[in-house]
Formats: C-alpha cells, sequence, structure tokens
C-alpha cells in the first residue's frame, strides 16, 4: 500500500498563512495537492498541526485528501516516536525514488 502525505502548516514567521494565499483561481495549497494527486498512491493525506487543521481541512478535503492531525513538528515526533534515524535512509534510494517519480512526470 502507498500512501502520500503533505505536510503543510500556517505558522510560517516570514509568510504566514502562505499556503492560503491565492495563486492564480486557487490557492497554493489547492494547486500543491492537485500535483500531489496526479502521483499514483492509494490513499493522500494532509498531515497538518491543530492550529492550522481547521482551515486546512477544507482545502485538503476539496482536493480529495483524508486529513491528519498532529504536533506541530510532526515529522520530528515521527521520528522520535519510531526512533527512525534519517541517516539510515542510502541516498541512492531517495535519489531512484526521485527519479522514478520525475519518468513518471514526463510519462503523464
Amino acid at each position: 500500500m502507498t500512501i502520500l502525505v503533505v505536510q503543510c502548516r500556517l505558522s510560517s514567521t516570514r509568510l504566514p498563512g502562505k499556503a492560503l494565499l491565492p495563486l492564480g483561481n486557487s490557492t497554493v495549497l489547492d494547486w500543491t495537492l492537485a500535483a500531489m494527486k496526479k502521483v499514483p498512491a492509494d490513499e493522500y493525506y494532509l498531515a497538518t498541526d491543530s492550529e492550522s487543521c481547521g482551515q486546512l481541512a477544507p482545502v485538503a478535503k476539496r482536493n480529495g485528501f483524508n486529513v491528519f492531525e498532529g504536533p506541530l513538528d510532526l515529522l520530528l515526533h515521527l521520528i522520535e516516536k519510531n526512533k527512525f534515524n534519517i541517516f539510515d535512509i542510502p541516498i541512492v534510494d531517495i535519489t531512484e525514488q526521485y527519479l522514478e517519480y520525475e519518468l513518471f512526470l514526463n510519462v503523464i
């Protein structure tokens, strides 16, 4: 099973709420989620923090994404919870996944 997760929050200090800013006829987040829906996956999730969830959940739902609400530092939380060391992932694996995705984009 493949699960695609997009992480988003609204508490940026340089440009707060940038994910909901208009870009053409949609928001930045709408464009991002629409692009990610082109990636084949069994399930799609928007991961966000409790403070941002109320504003981001409607955008996620209209783009066909489920919502996962968690701590602000969600990635750090999951790494610590699962005792996961990001340095254990060989760079070749990351590169191969990226190249496969690029090839997929060129096909569609």
